[in-house]
């Protein structure tokens, strides 16, 4: 295979580098520190015969805004902690709800008609809201029974939605974990005038979640049934109060770059797009890639658990990872017997030698591992059924003699364009950090090595 490099000669936010093996692991090195020195991204990539492989070598903050999350998940309605401005609007349009006409009935948004029946709710229940799952289907029951069935269609699509909507959307509007693992990193809460754009913002909205105990509105709206001229009204009380909260972030902001002395300013609109996706940013923390080295051993450090434990796991693929570690360091000592930049892959001329090899340095790897996680095998037998499934493996690479297939190739290349634009231009969220794809098997795993 081919080894090629892809990079700027000064380093950006854009640049990136691909290596495809077999390299040697000398220059590998070289690559990889340079990588870390500059945070620049790397590819590392195989694709031998039937399989394929490739790890993302990220910066060790690699923040992502824009991650574009399920359009069906992002409403984020505030029913369990709405604004006065919210709570006024559902009272005036609801107000005199039994004697309306069934066609006004019927069109009252499904937001407005679970506010009112919330505060039915909390009329009986002590102020309280539905929490509960039984609670929750008790709500439904509630909102049902407002449906008016006496017309020609025996029922109201509004309250079907509302209906609907209750598992969904009553719930407290709290931060996920990938939030708060933003807000409470280090980079967020110790700023200095060097610090990124985004930690700048990120710290405007962990102030601004401690102060509300909210995340700034986005601001989007459902579609539902209504009346336009209602639908309209909805949309411009969920959109005056995202404009609010995103000028109380970008005060803040402003305030902060004032006390860090900071000179250029933030740009509003990149403000409003972090307030807007605020409940779904994430944070990648980048680690580099295992390289092989002849002279020691291979370190899995806090790896080393979740990857012996992925040996007896059928749904992963980590023994085609350790395989093409194998792989690597069979190249390597090709690399350093012939002083080679590009090594000679297994099976070019000897499949059944070279396949021996690759496995007893896989089964070494793979002990190694098993020593380094603490975390021994409980039978002889389940030792014995890993080692005869990555030889399987270990014979299909020797018997590729290092070519390529071109639809797994294709394949291959694809995924890996894919996740460069993602780093590219921050939108989505890659692979972290390593994907593995088995041609035979057609199945795929995405490993956190």
């Amino acid at each position: 295979m081919e080894t090629f490099v892809d990079h700027h000669d000064n380093p950006s936010p854009f640049s990136h580098i691909i290596i495809a093996s077999p390299v040697n692991p000398r220059i590998l090195t070289i690559i990889s520190e340079y990588a870390q020195r500059t945070q620049t991204p790397v590819f590392y990539i195989h694709c031998v015969g039937f399989y394929a492989h490739f790890s993302i070598y990220l910066p060790p903050t690699f923040p992502i805004v824009d991650t574009h999350p399920d359009p069906d998940s992002i409403s984020d309605l505030r029913l369990l902690k709405p604004w006065p401005e919210l709570v006024q609007f559902a009272a005036e349009q609801t107000q005199n709800l039994d004697n309306m006409s069934n066609y006004d009935h019927g069109h009252i948004s499904y937001v407005l008609l679970m506010l009112y029946y919330l505060e039915v709710w909390k009329t009986s229940h002590e102020g309280k809201v539905p929490t509960s799952y039984k609670d929750k289907n008790a709500f439904r029951e509630l909102v049902r029974s407002g449906m008016r069935t006496d017309n020609p269609v025996q029922g109201e699509e509004n309250y079907e939605e509302a209906i609907a909507a209750v598992l969904k959307n009553l719930n407290e509007p709290t931060p996920s974990s990938a939030v708060r693992d933003v807000l409470n990193a280090p980079e967020c809460q110790h700023l200095s005038s060097g610090s990124a754009n985004f930690w700048i913002v990120a710290n405007s909205i962990s102030q601004f979640y401690q102060k509300h105990g909210v995340l700034p509105v986005p601001g989007s709206v459902p579609d539902m049934k209504a009346q336009s001229a209602d639908y309209i009204k909805l949309q411009n009380v969920y959109k005056t109060k995202a404009r609010e909260d995103v000028q109380e972030v970008l005060s803040t902001v402003r305030s902060l770059e004032s006390s860090l002395g900071r000179t250029k300013p933030v740009d509003a609109a990149e403000i409003e797009a972090f307030c807007k996706n605020a409940a779904y940013i994430k944070l990648v923390r980048g680690r580099p890639f295992h390289i092989v080295a002849l002279d020691r051993k291979l370190a899995w450090g806090e790896r080393a658990k979740a990857a012996r434990m992925a040996l007896t796991d059928d749904t992963s693929l980590i023994l085609l990872y350790i395989a093409f570690l194998a792989w690597d360091e069979f190249c390597a000592e090709q690399a350093v017997d012939a002083q080679h930049v590009i090594p000679k892959p297994p099976g070019l001329t000897d499949v059944d030698g070279d396949a021996e090899t690759l496995t007893g340095i896989a089964h070494r790897i793979i002990a190694n591992l098993v020593a380094e996680s603490g975390v021994p095998f409980d039978e002889e037998d389940e030792l014995d059924d890993v080692k005869v499934k990555v030889g399987e493996i270990c014979q299909e690479l020797a018997r590729a003699g290092g070519s390529e297939l071109h639809n797994i190739a294709a394949l291959a290349g694809g995924l890996v364009a894919q996740e460069v634009i993602k780093v590219v231009t921050r939108q989505y969220i890659p692979v972290d950090n390593t994907c593995l794809f088995d041609g035979i098997k057609s199945v795929s795993s995405v490993l956190r090595l």
